[in-house]
C-alpha cells in the first residue's frame, strides 16, 4: 500500500513537469542493494539506460539515449540510507524545473517510506505489547495456582523462556539471614546454595543493581554459577527488590536469548519489570511473621509506595496513604517520564483483600511500563485500563484512577477513570475543581479517556485525593469538601508536605482517629524555579553574601 502511494506521488510529479516539457520522463527507485523497487513512466517506453556502480558501490544511471538526462538523489529514512531516487527526463526540460521536481519527489517519497517504517514498527510494538501484558496476567494466575515457591519459580521460568526466547532462565532466591541464595528452575537446581555475592547473580543481589554481560566466555570466572558458565552469547540479571528497605530478595537471570539472537533493550527492560513485580510479592511472603493474608497484602502495598518524590523543576511533590484497616485499597505514585515530566497517579480499587492488592500491584507495573512511552495522561490511562480490564472484571473488582502529567513548564494534563475531581487552589485564593470524566476501570472493555489541561503558576496548589477524605464520617456527618478546602487554606503558604499534613490532621481530628475508609492525598505545589546566576556573576554574589 505504501509503495503504491510512492508510485502515485511520483506519477503526479511527472505530470507536473507537463507532457510537452517532460516527454518520456519518469522515476526509478532503487533500494540500498541497488535493486529496482519502483518504476514510474506514464508515457512509455522508458528511455534506455544502464545501471552502474561507483567506487563506493552506490547506484548510478548512464542514459543510452543522448536526448535524456538522469538526475539522482539519495533517499534516507530517519537518517539511514535506504536507496536512491532517479529522475529521467528529456534535455528540453529546464534544469531548474527538473531539480525542483526531483526535490519534491524525494521529499514525498521519504515521508511515505518513513510512514511505512513507523507502521511496521507500530505493528511489531503492538503485538509485543499484547504478549507482554498477557504475560503479567498469566504470572499472577500462576502465583495463585502454584503449590509452593519452587513450583511458582518453575512456572515463571517457563513463561519467561517463551516470552524472551531465552535458552535458560533462573530465579535466584536469597536467604539473607544465612548469607546464601538458591537458584530455581535452571541449571544447577535448588539443591545447591551459593554464598551471597558469588557470581554475577550473587553480586546483583548484594548490590541491588542489574547486570548485562556480552560474550561471557571472554570474562568467565571460576566463581561463576553453572548457569552463568553455560552462557555463550550474553547474561542478563535483574534484581528482585521489595519491602520497606527495597532490599533485593533475589534476582532473575536469563542467558542466550532474544528473538533476534540477542536480548533487545526492551527485553532487558521487561525482565527488570518482571523482577520488580515478583520481588514485591516474594518479599511479602518471606518470613513466618507474614502468614496472615492481610499482613502479606499490607507488606505488598508498603513495597509499592514511593519512598521519595522525584525532583521536577518548579514543583514540590508530596503524598501520604493511611489505610483504614490492616490493608487498604488505595495507591499513589510519582513516576518520572523523562524530558522534564513526572506522572502523579492516585487510584482506589474496590475491596480490601489480597486479590485486590495484587490487582493494585499489577496497576503499578502497568503505569511504570507505560509512563516513559506515552505522550500524556489520557493515552496512559487508556492503555493501563485496557491492560487491567480482564483481571478486574474476572475478580469482580473495579478501580477509580486519576492521572496528572506534570511538565516543568507548568502545564498539567489530567485523565480520570471515575475518580474525584482534583482540587486546585490558585495563588490568589480561588478554588477550582479539575473535571475530567471517564468510566471506572474494569467496567467497559476498550474504554477511552479524555484529557483536560491546565497551567499552574507559582503559588498554585493542586490536591489529588481518594473519596475516603471527603467521605470520612463522624456519626452521620461527612468531613466534606469544605473542610478539605479549609485544611488546604490553613497550609497554603507552607510546603506541599505541610499541606498533606494539614489535611490528615483535620480528618483525623474530625473522625477521632477512626477513619472508615482509606485516606490518600497527593499534593502538587508550583514554586518558582531556581535559577543559577551566570558564572561571571557568581563571585560578585558570593562577595555580597559575605
Amino acid at each position: 500500500m505504501i509503495l503504491q502511494g510512492v508510485q502515485e506521488h511520483l506519477e503526479a510529479l511527472v505530470r507536473l513537469a507537463s507532457p510537452a516539457d517532460a516527454g518520456r520522463a519518469g522515476f526509478l527507485l532503487f533500494d540500498a542493494e541497488g535493486h529496482e523497487v519502483a518504476s514510474v513512466f506514464p508515457n512509455p517506453p522508458r528511455p534506455a539506460f544502464e545501471i552502474q556502480r561507483d567506487a563506493q558501490g552506490e547506484v548510478a544511471l548512464a542514459v543510452s539515449d543522448g536526448s535524456h538526462v538522469a538526475r539522482g538523489a539519495p533517499v534516507e529514512v530517519y537518517g539511514q540510507m535506504t536507496g536512491s531516487l532517479w529522475f529521467l527526463h528529456e534535455q528540453s526540460l529546464a534544469e531548474e524545473k527538473a531539480l525542483e521536481v526531483l526535490r519534491l519527489a524525494r521529499v514525498g517519497a521519504t515521508l511515505l517510506l518513513e510512514k511505512n517504517f513507523e507502521l511496521d514498527n507500530l505493528s511489531d510494538a503492538v503485538t509485543r505489547h499484547l504478549e507482554e501484558w498477557n504475560f503479567f496476567t498469566e504470572i499472577s494466575r500462576e502465583f495463585a495456582d502454584a503449590r509452593d515457591l519452587p513450583d511458582f519459580c518453575d512456572r515463571l521460568v517457563r513463561r519467561l523462556c517463551d516470552l524472551l526466547g531465552a535458552a535458560r532462565v533462573g530465579v535466584a532466591i536469597a536467604a539473607h539471614d544465612r548469607g546464601e541464595f538458591r537458584l530455581y528452575g535452571a541449571l544447577g537446581g535448588s539443591k545447591d546454595a551459593w554464598p551471597l555475592g558469588q557470581g554475577i547473580t550473587g553480586r546483583a543481589i548484594v548490590s541491588g543493581e542489574g547486570a548485562h554481560v556480552e560474550s561471557p566466555r571472554l570474562h568467565a570466572e571460576e566463581t561463576w554459577l553453572p548457569l552463568e558458565r553455560a552462557a555463550t552469547r550474553e547474561i542478563v540479571v535483574a534484581p528482585m527488590r521489595g519491602g520497606e528497605r527495597r532490599e533485593a530478595v533475589g534476582a532473575l537471570v536469563a542467558i542466550d536469548g532474544g528473538r533476534k539472537g540477542f536480548f533487545a533493550s526492551d527485553e532487558v527492560h521487561l525482565l527488570s519489570f518482571v523482577a520488580e513485580y515478583v520481588g514485591s510479592v516474594l518479599s511479602a511472603l518471606k518470613g513466618a511473621e507474614l502468614r496472615n493474608e492481610m499482613q502479606i497484602a499490607r507488606r505488598i502495598v508498603d513495597g509499592m509506595l514511593p519512598r521519595t518524590a522525584p525532583s521536577l523543576a518548579g514543583y514540590e511533590l508530596a503524598g501520604r496513604l493511611e489505610p483504614a484497616h490492616e490493608v487498604g485499597g488505595d495507591y499513589y505514585d510519582f513516576i518520572p517520564m523523562g524530558k522534564g515530566r513526572v506522572a502523579a497517579v492516585v487510584a482506589d480499587v474496590s475491596g480490601h483483600t489480597l486479590p485486590a492488592t495484587l490487582l493494585m500491584a499489577g496497576a503499578r507495573s502497568a503505569f511504570h511500563w507505560e509512563a516513559p512511552t506515552t505522550p500524556g495522561a489520557a493515552p496512559m490511562l487508556t492503555r493501563v485500563a485496557r491492560h487491567l480490564h480482564d483481571d478486574l472484571a474476572s475478580a469482580e473488582h473495579f478501580m477509580s484512577i486519576v492521572v496528572a502529567v506534570l511538565e516543568d513548564v507548568g502545564t498539567v494534563s489530567f485523565a480520570s477513570a471515575g475518580h474525584p475531581a482534583p482540587l486546585l487552589r490558585r495563588a490568589d485564593g480561588t478554588i477550582e475543581f479539575v473535571e475530567s470524566d471517564g468510566i471506572v476501570a474494569g467496567v467497559v472493555r476498550g474504554a477511552t479517556y479524555e484529557e483536560t489541561r491546565i497551567h499552574l503558576d507559582p503559588g498554585d496548589t493542586l490536591v489529588l485525593y481518594t473519596d475516603g477524605v471527603p467521605e470520612a464520617t463522624r456519626g452521620e456527618e461527612l468531613f466534606g469538601i469544605s473542610r478539605m478546602v479549609e485544611a488546604v487554606e490553613e497550609a497554603s503558604k507552607g510546603t506541599a508536605k505541610e499541606v498533606v499534613s494539614s489535611i490528615f490532621r483535620r480528618v483525623q481530628s474530625f473522625c477521632g482517629g477512626d477513619a472508615v475508609d482509606d485516606l490518600t492525598v497527593v499534593v502538587v505545589k508550583r514554586v518558582p524555579a531556581r535559577v543559577r546566576p551566570p558564572k561571571e556573576e557568581a563571585p560578585a554574589l558570593a562577595e555580597a553574601a559575605r
